[in-house]
């Protein structure tokens, strides 16, 4: 492995991309994934299960689908352990809608847990 002093030297080394030494394919024991591989498989996935309607999203879902399937490490995992990866480790989802809440309600929010019931000071105060 490369040491602080030493990663100048591997800057360019694709098999340090990631900072760290992936044995070959064949050394790699059954239901293990390298973290690069398992990055490409939850990316794959992300893109086969994503949702948009734009022009080339069916394109894009079908690319990944390929890439997902022919990929190496999903031969060598069982698809038990790739779905339970995918539950516990999956990207969160991106929404572009946001929910809008009043002042009020969020200055009445800390007192509700505090386990006041008399709002009516502060309310005064706000409105």
């Amino acid at each position: 492995m490369p040491t602080r002093e030493s990663e100048w030297l591997h800057r360019n080394d694709p098999v340090w991309e990631y900072g760290f030494y992936e044995p070959e394919e064949k050394r790699i024991p059954k239901n293990k994934l390298m973290f690069r591989e398992a990055l490409e498989v939850l990316r794959a996935r992300q893109e086969i299960e994503d949702d948009s309607d734009g022009p080339n999203a069916a394109k894009m879902r079908e690319e990944a689908r390929k890439v997902y399937e022919e990929h190496k490490a999903v031969a060598r995992v069982d698809p038990e352990k790739l779905d339970e990866m995918w539950e516990y480790f999956r990207p969160f989802v991106r929404k572009d809608t946001q929910k809008v809440r009043s002042e009020i309600n969020c200055r009445v929010l800390p007192l509700l847990i505090l386990g006041y019931e008399d709002f009516s000071y502060i309310l005064s105060r706000i409105c």
